[in-house]
């Protein structure tokens, strides 16, 4: 089972979008919100990432860092 982590900014629309998709794809995922979270903002920072939505899908073996909303990426993934 992956996990998926998804850091998320409230007023971001694109992040918006990949929670409703992860929805209605029935995928589980944990939210952090860096705009209510200083910890969560380093964590992100500590990736080297910038800017939301930033995610972290995590397998048993490894994982994979996805920057943006990449619906390829995520399809590819979380849906096979």
């Amino acid at each position: 089972m992956k996990k998926v982590i998804v850091y998320t900014l409230q007023k971001c629309n694109h992040s918006k979008n990949l929670k409703e998709w992860l929805k209605e794809n029935g995928v589980d995922f944990e939210e952090r919100d860096v705009s209510e979270s200083k910890t969560h903002l380093e964590e992100l920072v500590e990736y080297g990432v910038n800017k939301t939505p930033f995610s972290v899908i995590k397998s048993e073996n490894n994982y994979i860092k996805v920057t943006g909303f990449d619906k390829e990426t995520f399809e590819k993934e979380l849906l096979k």
